[in-house]
């Protein structure tokens, strides 16, 4: 990847990447907007290093005014972002978004990225849970906190899920205190009765659509083990993004969009 520009504002940016797009004579170079810094560690990854990579402004909501900014509707500019519960058939030609719910949860797909954190963070530390249920294990026990996310983000509920953490909240695999989460965030009875519910109903693969990134990252990095102590929710998503490789990537729908997408316009963002 060429270069890695960040901690800008808004207008910086769009001042900057104009002056790119002009001086690009040929039209060839390959713009790539994304939300933040575990994104441009996987861009910087995964991406042709003549792809210059952008962060956002401001997260999810600066990459969406900058990819809808008249200023930059060229098609050397694209974008890339979480899907969480947005419509994908909406969003315009040029932004795309991770397999699965996150970058997190896509990797995780991963059979061979959840394999190294299992047999070198976990198995080894007697832990009881085989290898394919492990992460579908966490995100099961977060599923009413996800759902609540949902709720919170299709409601317009606006809930402050940024100030509440729940790492002293999960002893094991096996026990987490839930309901002291939803009391930390002030949640009526009847919410999270419903939220608990509805978790009930949600099947397997429809858990990776929904579950945030950094709650599954912390959830892991409490049951996940190095030199006895808890890996982290940082230990965990640095090695997910450090095992995870191009061949890897290839094999998922976003890679494919993205193929289809620079084969139109004469593009390389990927190989």
């Amino acid at each position: 990847m060429d270069s890695i520009r960040s901690n800008q504002t808004k207008d910086d940016l769009v001042t900057t990447i104009k002056l790119e797009l002009s001086a690009d004579i040929r039209k060839k170079k390959c713009f790539l907007l994304v939300e933040g810094n575990d994104d441009v560690i996987f861009s910087r990854k995964i991406f042709q290093k003549d792809v210059v990579c952008y962060e956002s402004f401001s997260g999810k909501a600066g990459l969406d005014e900058l990819i809808e900014s008249s200023e930059l509707g060229d098609y050397r500019v694209i974008a890339i972002k979480d899907k969480d519960y947005c419509n994908v058939e909406a969003l315009p030609e040029r932004m795309f978004v991770y397999d699965n719910s996150c970058l997190e949860l896509m990797i995780l797909k991963n059979g061979e990225v959840v394999k190294g954190l299992y047999c070198t963070y976990y198995e080894c530390y007697a832990g009881t849970l085989p290898e394919e249920k492990i992460v579908l294990n966490a995100m099961r026990k977060l599923a009413p906190y996800s759902i609540l996310r949902m709720k919170s983000e299709k409601q317009g509920l606006n809930i402050n899920f940024s100030k509440v953490g729940f790492g002293d909240l999960i002893e094991s695999e096996d026990s987490f205190r839930i309901e002291q989460l939803f009391a930390r965030l002030n949640i009526s009875d009847e919410m999270v009765n419903e939220c608990k519910e509805e978790s009930l109903d949600w099947e397997d693969e429809l858990l990776y659509e929904i579950t945030n990134g950094h709650d599954i990252c912390l959830f892991l990095g409490r049951i996940f083990l190095n030199a006895g102590k808890p890996l982290g929710e940082s230990g965990v998503r640095n090695i997910m993004l450090s095992n995870y490789r191009k061949s890897d990537f290839a094999q998922t729908k976003l890679y494919h969009q993205i193929k289809e997408y620079q084969s139109q316009y004469g593009l390389q963002y990927v190989n």
